[in-house]
């Protein structure tokens, strides 16, 4: 049985037992399954515990993208005068696997002021809108260290 689906087992024991089976006490029962396994079997591996946390760090991550971004457009529209200044930039997902480029692609559509349009013809880039792209230069960079860098490291299999 592979680590991964031994943690879903505990967390959903963990949620029956507690008699709610909402996000946080899944994510609960995850952490402390990771927990108990580390110290009772000395399991599971390094790797797998990094790839845990790498997974939980990028997932904060986008949830403060999401935050910060609902929070810029709010202010644009309360604030009467919006300071958009919207653009479009080409984001190179070259290292990427088809599949990895489609969940880079969908993490940038659902950020309020993104939105993927297209990838390009030869597959090695993908065409952003921006609502607000005063530095274009810094906005790629950006969004190829923080999602395409990070999906590519998370997309890597897990060696033994």
């Amino acid at each position: 049985m592979s680590w991964f689906l031994a943690h879903l087992l505990f967390s959903l024991l963990w949620a029956s037992l507690l008699g709610a089976f909402d996000f946080l006490t899944l994510l609960s029962g995850f952490a402390l399954g990771l927990l108990l396994f580390r110290l009772t079997l000395n399991k599971p591996s390094l790797r797998y515990r990094k790839r845990f946390y790498s997974f939980v760090r990028f997932g904060l991550f986008y949830l403060r993208e999401i935050l910060v971004s609902n929070f810029k457009i709010a202010l644009d529209v309360v604030r009467g005068r919006p300071r958009i200044q919207p653009g479009i930039v080409m984001v190179n997902v070259e290292k990427l696997s088809p599949r990895a480029k489609v969940v880079v692609a969908n993490l940038i559509t659902m950020t309020p002021g993104t939105l993927s349009l297209d990838i390009s013809d030869d597959d090695r880039h993908i065409y952003v809108h921006c609502l607000y792209l005063q530095e274009p230069e810094q906005v790629r960079q950006a969004m190829e260290k923080d999602y395409v860098d990070a999906i590519a490291a998370l997309s890597q299999p897990i060696q033994p």
